[in-house]
């Protein structure tokens, strides 16, 4: 197992796999990201995308070759964007599992759940994976959304401690189900 993560995607994605369980479109690394829409990369050259699909719904992996997770590791920060600032949001999670055989999404556990914001701008995520120290295991982006938009991915690291700097790490736009106090 790799005993740190720090992909930007420039060089492809070295020991990453993608599972394709929907018709089409697959994980793509290019810049600019998406051929229709053109955003850059994060940084460097390349990103993980994958576009939307208007006739089922995605069932796609970009899951991690294998990784030690150590004190000095247990954070994972990635930079996500999306092509649409306020409609159309991807439906997608991170999952880890514990290294499991290759070739299938079985023993993923969610640890970022249905995240229904547009992030029209790259933007920071951060989550803590202390639960799983002194293991080895594989990370996962997984989205399940159908004739949405573009969800890029870039800059997945692990580290020991937050990054000094975060910025727009919120959503710009999130879907409210009730208006409080009304």
């Amino acid at each position: 197992p790799l005993t740190s993560l720090n992909e930007d995607f420039d060089n492809g994605a070295k020991f990453w796999k993608t599972l394709n369980y929907s018709s089409s479109p697959v994980w793509t690394l290019t810049s600019p990201v998406s051929y229709y829409h053109g955003f850059p990369a994060h940084s460097g050259l390349k990103a993980a995308w994958i576009e939307y699909d208007t006739y089922a719904n995605h069932n796609d992996w970009l899951i991690s070759p294998a990784v030690s997770i150590t004190p000095n590791s247990k954070l994972l920060h990635y930079f996500v964007r999306t092509d649409t600032p306020t409609y159309y949001s991807e439906l997608w999670q991170v999952c880890v599992r514990e290294k499991s055989s290759p070739g299938d999404t079985t023993g993923f556990q969610v640890v970022e759940n249905n995240i229904f914001g547009c992030y029209p701008e790259w933007s920071e995520r951060t989550i803590d994976l202390s639960a799983y120290i002194g293991k080895i295991v594989e990370i996962a982006f997984y989205i399940f959304s159908k004739d949405r938009g573009i969800l890029a991915i870039d800059d997945v690291s692990l580290a020991g401690s937050p990054s000094s700097i975060q910025i727009n790490d919120k959503p710009a736009y999130a879907v409210l189900n009730a208006n409080y106090p009304n």
